[in-house]
């Protein structure tokens, strides 16, 4: 379940009544990719699939995935309206790792890639 704040509703709402294009609704999709291992994509849409999830945000809905729903499970769905940065936040409270910029994230550390490049213990020096 996520929650969606005020701001991000009334953004939804403008987007929505701009769009002509029938029945639609907001989608959330998480997809694999950015340097943390995860983004979130934010669009609007109007082809509900089987799997599909909803939840009702004032007179909208809100549809993910059923991997997506695993993915962001608890977060809040916001939106910044300033001039940098400007577009929809999604704060994950399960994201242990995210990206400098905000956009990817990732849900456990991911192992250090140096960790196959440690010697073996035999194949360090000895000291004499």
């Amino acid at each position: 379940m996520i929650t969606v704040t005020d701001p991000a509703l009334a953004f939804i709402s403008k987007a929505l009544e701009e769009d002509d294009s029938g029945t639609k609704f907001i989608r959330v999709v998480v997809t694999k990719g950015g340097c943390a291992g995860f983004n979130y994509d934010v669009v609007i849409d109007n082809q509900f699939r089987d799997d599909d999830e909803q939840i009702e945000a004032g007179e909208y809905r809100i549809v993910f995935d059923a991997f997506t729903a695993t993915m962001i499970d608890g977060s809040q769905l916001d939106f910044n309206d300033n001039l940098i940065g400007r577009g929809f936040i999604l704060r994950n409270p399960r994201a242990e790792v995210t990206c400098g910029c905000g956009t990817s994230f990732n849900l456990k550390p991911r192992r250090s890639p140096m960790k196959h490049m440690r010697a073996k213990k035999e194949d360090s020096p000895k000291l004499v």
